[in-house]
């Protein structure tokens, strides 16, 4: 597959490797969600889809207007917040979501201070014993993997310090040439 339908193709791989395996951790029923740096709702609208509430926050806001134009028929379950995930600790002060998504962001943050902040932030309106989901680009591909140090094992040491427990680990393969990612899940201890 070349072009951007081919990419478009994969990166659908991608939403629904994640969606799986975060599947994994939710129990039945809805649950809420927040999404930094959600953009226009690849991981989002599936969720919304499939019952739970969601919430995306993206300093961009041309992808929300998009975000909000594909969400048609999911009216009450997907809000959009247009601010920087470094934001969300005076945006969302309470423990009040079940998951934070925290995809396709950490690799564009330099250094694993920055890294720890980051998630420190992401970790202030998650509700006691609820999940953290972190995915980057595998080192290798350098075009995603903007800054070096950004691995698996790092941010593992990252989620800790940010106050998560041991995160279970999957990989998501490249394919056709597309970058392979990881995914860390984690709950907040």
């Amino acid at each position: 597959m070349t072009g951007t339908r081919g990419h478009a193709v994969l990166d659908g791989l991608r939403y629904r490797a994640a969606g799986a395996n975060l599947a994994r951790h939710l129990g039945r029923g809805p649950v809420r969600v927040l999404d930094l740096a959600g953009g226009s709702g690849g991981d989002a609208l599936p969720l919304a889809a499939g019952g739970h509430w969601v919430t995306v926050v993206d300093p961009a806001g041309a992808l929300l207007d998009r975000l909000l134009r594909r969400a048609y028929g999911l009216t009450g379950r997907v809000d959009v917040v247009q601010a920087r995930a470094e934001d969300v600790p005076a945006l969302f002060p309470a423990a009040e979501f079940d998951v934070v998504l925290c995809h396709g962001l950490l690799q564009h943050v330099d250094g694993g201070p920055a890294r720890v902040d980051l998630l420190r932030a992401a970790v202030v309106p998650l509700a006691p014993g609820g999940l953290l989901s972190v995915i980057a680009p595998t080192p290798h591909d350098t075009a995603l993997a903007a800054h070096p140090g950004c691995t698996a094992e790092r941010v593992v040491e990252h989620l800790r310090a940010a106050g998560l427990a041991a995160p279970s680990r999957y990989r998501i393969p490249a394919e056709a040439g597309a970058p392979g990612f990881f995914q860390l899940i984690g709950a907040l201890a």
